[in-house]
């Protein structure tokens, strides 16, 4: 296509200059800088085609940006990573013990996001709307942990029929942030043999992160 538009470029040029020539030669003056204008006319496409073939080129010599991995991100912002847990394939936990803060990123696109340890509020280990493990004073009710409106709602669900599957593992966090005030980190959304690497994975991942939990609790309560 634009090698068709570069030759009809060409040939309108060279219609309209040699009709100058032939105005020029008889002396009609003014038609021949209209037929003059008007072969310029054919520099249009032919100069867009350049242009955008630069501009091809330009972004070929442009080095890529390379995006920072969280670790830089966080280090970046004066954050000393004291421990570091991998908890499944996108989700991160961070901890600075030296500034007293932790950080946490969900999600494969999610970006690390730093609070003070005097941030972290309730936590729970919550399986299939039943609470395992949980801190910072939450009561574990029949059916399931008392979390604020959404916790009540989850753990009215009550007992699984399959005590031989998982379908929700994830641990839950309250922080001092009005606008994101739940953190929730995924470790299984679809249901799972309990007998798999995957569950099996996923609980120790989760307790490790609910120990981490704990080991933060407990500094602020020593200070």
């Amino acid at each position: 296509m634009k090698r068709a538009l570069r030759v009809v470029g060409m040939i309108w040029i060279g219609f309209w200059l040699l009709g100058t020539i032939v105005m020029i030669s008889t002396n009609e003056v003014t038609i021949a800088i209209t037929f003059l204008i008007l072969s310029l006319l054919g520099l249009i496409p032919i100069l867009k085609i350049k242009k955008e073939k630069r501009e091809r080129a330009r972004k070929v010599k442009e080095p890529k940006v390379k995006e920072l991995r969280p670790e830089e991100q966080l280090e970046q912002q004066d954050f000393n990573i004291s421990k570091h847990l991998k908890l499944g394939v996108h989700n991160h936990f961070y901890v600075d013990d030296v500034n007293k803060k932790f950080a946490v990123k969900v999600g494969r696109k999610g970006q690390p996001k730093i609070y003070n340890y005097t941030d972290l509020g309730a936590f729970e280990l919550n399986e299939d709307g039943n609470s395992i493990v949980n801190g910072k004073g939450l009561a574990t009710a029949v059916g399931g942990l008392t979390f604020g409106l959404l916790g009540a709602l989850v753990g009215s669900s009550g007992k699984r029929k399959n005590q031989n599957t998982c379908t929700s593992l994830l641990v839950r966090m309250m922080v001092n942030n009005l606008d994101n005030p739940e953190v929730v980190i995924p470790f299984i959304v679809t249901e799972t043999k309990k007998s798999s690497y995957i569950y099996t994975n996923a609980i120790s991942e989760s307790k490790n992160l609910i120990a981490t939990l704990n080991y933060i609790e407990k500094q602020e309560q020593s200070r």
